[in-house]
């Protein structure tokens, strides 16, 4: 993996003349430029390694950390990162190595110390990013889907310890929210919930509840927590899966049922909105958006570094073309 190819070395010219051996580039012209200000010939395999090995341990751990792979199985998913980390400890010992050898010769002819501590960089930053992308935005596409879709629900005559397993609801048409019964608990926060019923008889258990934050006051009737009318043709919904806003929530329905004198046995919260499904695949789009933004941002970092470690590399370094009339006596015509 040498950065810079010699390939002209006229001391082994000299040694030639010295046992009589015919040189082939011995009537060739001279080297044109010569001293330590010129640079040796790039090696294009030596810079796409380093470019595109830690881009790839990047992708590879980020990836994994980031999407279904770790949700499902994540101890496989930290088997693979492992892995990864492993081979750049092989890295490593490929650098020491590289480095004892600039120590004993004095040329420093390799990528290898490069590539070891950006590979290192790149599974650092990818495990740790991709993480992050599926506790922001895929953690909560993935809780949703492993849930099921209920439909055709009345508010009447289903309870909500049926409905333990379901993240997406459709409800019968018909279905309405009381916001007569809206209430709301304060908490550096606002929580605001309304019942959830059919027609205009009391249930025996109010267990479904439109719910939001900051969107409601005291004031009768003063509820607008959804983006769906309240007499919609049909109600959906999606379940609130954050424990906080439960807890929340929770304590506001615990002081709407004793001031309405209702029951609630199971509430289930719900985020009421058109199209449920739409949501949480805009969670997915956010951790798919996240991890290209990531990719094309490493990228780039991991150009500009090489690109850095190729200028400066060889500057002011003997390149093997050497000033031919002071070595050796050489006259250019």
């Amino acid at each position: 993996m040498a950065l810079y190819d010699a390939f002209y070395d006229p001391m082994a010219q000299k040694r030639g003349h010295d046992y009589g051996v015919a040189q082939p580039g011995a009537n060739m012209q001279g080297p044109r430029a010569h001293g330590l200000g010129v640079r040796r010939q790039l090696n294009r395999v030596g810079i796409l390694t380093a470019l595109f090995v830690p881009f790839g341990l990047f992708v590879g751990t980020f990836y994994v950390m980031s999407f279904g792979l770790y949700y499902r199985q994540p101890n496989f998913a930290l088997m693979i990162v492992g892995s990864a980390f492993l081979l750049v400890l092989a890295m490593g010992a490929f650098s020491l190595q590289a480095k004892r050898t600039e120590m004993t010769t004095g040329q420093r002819t390799t990528w290898h110390h490069f590539v070891f501590m950006t590979a290192l960089i790149g599974c650092l930053l990818g495990s740790s990013l991709g993480y992050l992308n599926l506790d922001w935005n895929g953690m909560r596409y993935y809780d949703y889907i492993s849930l099921r879709k209920a439909v055709n629900v009345d508010p009447g005559s289903s309870q909500g310890l049926s409905l333990l397993d379901a993240g997406e609801i459709d409800f019968q048409v018909g279905t309405h929210i009381d916001l007569k019964s809206h209430y709301l608990w304060h908490k550096t926060r606002t929580y605001c919930v309304a019942p959830i019923v059919s027609g205009t008889d009391p249930l025996a258990s109010y267990d479904f509840w439109a719910v939001g934050m900051d969107c409601c006051s005291a004031k009768p009737g003063d509820f607008s927590c959804t983006d769906v009318s309240s007499t919609a043709y049909q109600l959906a919904g999606l379940r609130v899966m954050d424990h906080s806003e439960i807890q929340g929530y929770t304590l506001a329905v615990e002081q709407a049922t004793a001031a309405h004198n209702m029951q609630s046995r199971r509430p289930i919260f719900l985020y009421m909105m058109k199209s449920p499904y739409a949501k949480i695949k805009s969670y997915l789009n956010d951790a798919q958006s996240f991890a290209t933004l990531a990719f094309v941002g490493y990228f780039i970092m991991q150009s500009v570094l090489v690109a850095v470690q190729s200028y400066t590399f060889g500057k002011d370094t003997p390149s093997g073309y050497m000033d031919v009339e002071k070595c050796h006596g050489y006259r250019s015509h």
